[in-house]
């Protein structure tokens, strides 16, 4: 294990507020700023553990979200 594996695992908790940690809060604290319909296509790069992807890609939104991670 990495210490990237080891922050990875506390990263969320570590920087973001409660209500953003799951994939549906991440998008959602967006609405109002950005117009994203479904079948818009976003890159997400530095994405971290993905939440924001993943909560875009459940509205419809297509997603490419990528992280560098050291191995």
């Amino acid at each position: 294990m990495t210490e990237y594996d080891t922050l990875a695992a506390v990263y969320d908790w570590l920087v973001h507020p409660a209500d953003l940690l799951t994939p549906q809060g991440s998008a959602e604290a967006f609405d109002g700023l950005v117009d994203l319909p479904p079948g818009a296509r976003v890159l997400d790069c530095a994405c971290g553990t993905g939440h924001l992807a993943v909560g875009l890609a459940l509205r419809g939104v297509e997603v490419v979200a990528t992280e560098r991670a050291r191995r």
